[in-house]
């Protein structure tokens, strides 16, 4: 199949489970907003990063055994496909349910790590303690999902996810509204929506309808496995519990400068900005599964078109949202409150982090890339490249600008990864790259 058609029919399906996903996120901030208020919207933004480590954890287990089995069918090593997968799945349930422990017995602990302080206290407190059940679900989940996009399942991935985020969306207007349950209910949606994603990757399996047919016996860790896992997916892993890391201070200093409403804005900001770039990020998902294979199989060429393809294709979606969220900043903000403050805020921090959107497809796709193809320590540096730089600006944007110095340290960190990665490209695409330049046909 061509490239663009293979990148079509992996990247729509995973563009619209993420979609959703982001649908979901913003959905469930304007019930949280409207049915409870703007404290409510500030504890949802100090959970985050702990959320992105949940997500970091299901990657790092995900990502490293989709590069595996992709590179293992394409070689036609279903035995060992079998392994990593089945590891894959022990691996994630273990974690899991570590975190669960773990979390719940320091939960007051961990949401003042996380900025909760004053009127953002109880409102944190009680989502995270909720969210913290459904933690080892949410873990085999993106590990399932990664797993089945690795197989070139893209649809059933998509489908496992929305069915989940739809009964979320569903049952937060009842338990926000209805049952008056405010913040704990969107928590408790969360998790009954996550457990459905769970049943439904559970039956597939189950049934025998996957490349990887798993079995008992396959769920055995295997070391080896594990260690190239946790190699590969590394990178991801860093990435994402780094940029955990540079939100949590980011939260903790707006909450020194900027106050409760500050935060709130940032959060709603942040949401309407995952809204946009999702299916940009549905693209660039395509792209481990298509060069992995490629990469295995040993078609260079294939393997070099599906980077620019995908690059190309992203940043063109990216450019839409970019131009919503620089020109209707105030009708995005009305969606989620009516408060003049929290939209006054917003506006300066809307337009300021649309500038990252540009650059972020090409960041995002540096270190998706070699995590594929098998180079680890390369997608590691790019992962590190954005939070270590957005760390200092915000301690220099901190003792210069304020709150907005803060605001705008992870835009220009984007802007600067971006052009790490087109380095790393250009040797990787040279003729003494691995790769070889674009031009040459095998």
């Amino acid at each position: 199949m061509g490239i663009g058609r293979l990148f079509a029919r992996l990247a729509i399906p995973s563009s619209i489970a993420l979609f959703v996903s982001a649908t979901y996120n913003l959905v469930d901030t304007i019930f949280v907003g409207r049915g409870v208020g703007t404290d409510a919207i500030g504890g949802l933004t100090l959970v985050f990063p702990f959320q992105m480590v949940v997500m970091a954890f299901g990657n790092l287990v995900g990502i490293g055994a989709a590069s595996i089995i992709s590179r293992a069918l394409g070689a036609r090593d279903f035995e060992r496909a079998r392994h990593a997968a089945g590891t894959a799945v022990t691996m994630a349930l273990g974690l899991g349910v570590l975190m669960t422990l773990l979390g719940s017995s320091f939960s007051t602990g961990l949401a003042r790590i996380l900025g909760a302080t004053g009127a953002l206290s109880a409102p944190t407190l009680q989502y995270l303690r909720v969210i913290l059940i459904g933690v080892p679900l949410q873990f085999l989940n993106i590990a399932a999902n990664n797993i089945i996009r690795a197989e070139g399942q893209a649809r059933v991935a998509m489908l496992t996810m929305v069915a989940g985020m739809v009964l979320n969306i569903g049952l937060d207007p009842v338990v926000i509204f209805v049952l008056g349950w405010g913040i704990r209910g969107a928590a408790i949606a969360t998790v009954i929506g996550h457990s459905l994603t769970t049943v439904l990757i559970v039956i597939f399996y189950v049934r025998g309808r996957g490349s990887v047919r798993l079995q008992l016996r396959d769920l055995r860790p295997i070391v080896s496995i594990i260690r190239e896992t946790v190699t590969i997916g590394s990178s991801g892993f860093v990435r994402q519990t780094s940029s955990s890391i540079v939100h949590g201070l980011r939260n903790n200093l707006l909450v020194v400068y900027g106050g409760t409403v500050f935060v709130a804005a940032f959060g709603v900001v942040f949401r309407s900005l995952l809204f946009m770039a999702m299916p940009a990020m549905g693209i660039a998902q395509a792209l481990p599964t298509i060069a992995g294979y490629n990469y295995g199989a040993g078609n260079m060429d294939r393997v070099r078109r599906s980077v620019w393809i995908s690059i190309l294709a992203s940043t063109a979606v990216n450019l839409t949202g970019f131009l919503i969220m620089v020109l209707f900043p105030q009708a995005l903000l009305r969606l989620f409150s009516d408060d003049p403050e929290l939209i006054a805020h917003g506006v300066s921090i809307m337009r300021v982090n649309a500038v990252g959107m540009l650059a972020f497809a090409a960041y995002f796709t540096g270190p998706s890339f070699y995590q594929a193809i098998g180079k680890p320590l390369r997608a590691l540096t790019l992962a590190l490249s954005r939070p270590i730089l957005a760390t200092g600006l915000m301690i220099v944007g901190m003792r210069t600008v304020g709150s907005m110095g803060v605001i705008a340290a992870d835009p220009i960190a984007v802007v600067v990864g971006a052009a790490i990665v087109a380095i790393y490209f250009r040797r990787s695409f040279s003729r003494r790259g691995e790769l070889g330049p674009l031009s040459d046909k095998k």
